[in-house]
């Protein structure tokens, strides 16, 4: 008898011992007590796991539309706290991310998608009242810009004092907007090309 089949017939076993209990409760009327707040020790987690074996009820399987609507519904307005969204930011850092491809992701990327860059920005907005700072709209689609350019000044990246509120339209007109920070790298380039001839 192989392993396998040792572990599937302990876990039947169990399934089985447990359902008798479960039945003599309910005809005897007495309701098991709660597990609430309680944790597991390690051989019952052994215990679960060996019983759950072969357990496929969602695999495979999709949320409905409908589902997925009232589950959304039942998010609408939580605000996670700051100490929950990093510990779920750590959870998917690096190679425990499932996208991980090796680290191949640019350190200006990683940055920018980090939450310490997020928390950044949403400090920006709220200071500034979700306005423009330029031409004091509310409602248009906001941008976090660093005052003092990020390439020049690395330690005021996540500076409160060095972030303003722009819509997207003022913040192409800025002097360090992307476009022109490739431009000026570009031309960087060819006059180092240049010196090195």
């Amino acid at each position: 008898m192989s392993e396998t089949t040792e572990v599937n017939g302990e876990g039947e076993r169990f399934n089985e011992r447990a359902k008798k209990i479960s039945k003599t409760l309910k005809r005897l009327g007495i309701k098991p007590p709660s597990r609430l707040g309680k944790k597991h020790s390690a051989e019952a987690k052994i215990k679960i796991g060996i019983a759950s074996m072969g357990n496929k009820n969602m695999l495979g399987k999709k949320h409905t539309d409908k589902t997925k609507q009232k589950i959304g519904i039942g998010n609408l307005g939580k605000k996670r706290s700051e100490a929950t969204r990093k510990k779920i930011s750590q959870a998917f850092i690096g190679a425990r991310g499932n996208n991980w491809r090796g680290g191949v992701t640019k350190e200006n990327i990683l940055i920018r998608k980090s939450l310490r860059y997020r928390l950044w920005r949403e400090k920006v907005f709220k200071r500034d009242n979700y306005t423009c700072q330029i031409c004091k709209k509310k409602g248009e689609r906001l941008e976090a810009h660093h005052i003092k350019s990020v390439w020049k000044y690395p330690e005021r990246r996540f500076w409160t004092s060095n972030g303003m509120t722009l819509c997207k339209k003022h913040h192409k007109q800025t002097d360090s907007y992307l476009k022109r920070i490739k431009e000026i790298e570009c031309e960087q380039t060819n006059i180092f090309i240049e010196e090195r001839r």
